[in-house]
């Protein structure tokens, strides 16, 4: 099974967003917004490619963002899915 977090982490990356801190002491790691004013949660051993995609739309990525903003990368390409 395909583990997602990797994928999310790159898109979170090129897009300007910031490595925070690790959450407590469970599995996850929070990502802070270019202009600081969202966070997003991020577990590091994602399964769910809905789960990654909800994770992309709290962070305000969408698909026509991600394809402009990626240097061609598709999104749907980078999490096996048809569409955010």
């Amino acid at each position: 099974m395909k583990e997602y977090s990797k994928s999310v982490k790159e898109i979170l990356d090129k897009n300007g967003w910031k490595f925070s801190r690790h959450g407590g002491k469970g599995s996850h790691d929070i990502w802070q917004s270019p202009n600081g004013n969202k966070m997003v949660t991020i577990n590091r051993n994602m399964k769910s490619r809905h789960t990654a995609n909800d994770i992309l739309s709290q962070a305000g990525l969408n698909e026509r963002r991600l394809n402009n903003g990626l240097n061609g990368i598709q999104m749907p390409e980078l999490l096996g899915c048809s569409r955010i």
